[in-house]
């Protein structure tokens, strides 16, 4: 394996979502035949013999908790990616992130 790639846990924690609404909406994970360790691992392995492939995240950007127009954007292992799993307790990439702004009332 690269020295890039992520491992499968990483890289599990990072898609799994995705990854549910995926065989959900395709309809595959109600096939008799489906098979979900399967299924995952193969796209696992996918991941970790695609040398062109680049893992990518988007976090949405709330602001006051109402969603805004922006992201935060990069390529997993990057320097801001480490910096944002630092940031959090569990050392994983946050789903969201909110900023909270005070609204002076002088104004």
């Amino acid at each position: 394996m690269s020295k890039d790639k992520l491992s499968f846990e990483d890289w599990y924690d990072i898609n799994a979502r995705d990854l549910m609404m995926k065989f959900a909406e395709t309809g595959a994970d109600r096939e008799m035949d489906f098979d979900l360790e399967r299924e995952v691992e193969d796209l696992y392995e996918e991941y970790k013999n695609d040398e062109d492939m680049e893992e990518t995240y988007s976090i949405p950007i709330y602001e006051n908790g109402v969603k805004t127009e922006y992201t935060i954007d990069g390529v997993i292992g990057d320097e801001k990616y480490q910096q944002l799993i630092e940031m959090t307790p569990e050392k994983k990439l946050p789903v969201i992130f909110n900023v909270r702004l005070n609204q002076n009332k002088d104004e």
